[in-house]
């Protein structure tokens, strides 16, 4: 798809699931540290599904 300006290049960006995982982890830093500490001794399983969550948007 082309893009022809920078606003629509950015709500595009948006859509990308590694974009909203970044957001989320530059605007909520604290909530990112906190997820990552209630992990320690999930299973890897557990913790694919909590990702797969936050990088669908579902969080």
């Amino acid at each position: 798809m082309l893009i022809k300006d920078r606003d629509t290049a950015d709500r595009a960006a948006l859509d990308e699931p590694k974009t909203r995982a970044f957001i989320l982890i530059r605007e909520r830093p604290t909530v990112v540290a906190e997820l990552l500490r209630a992990m320690r001794g999930l299973s890897a399983k557990r913790v694919s599904a909590i990702f797969r969550q936050i990088r669908d948007g579902d969080w």
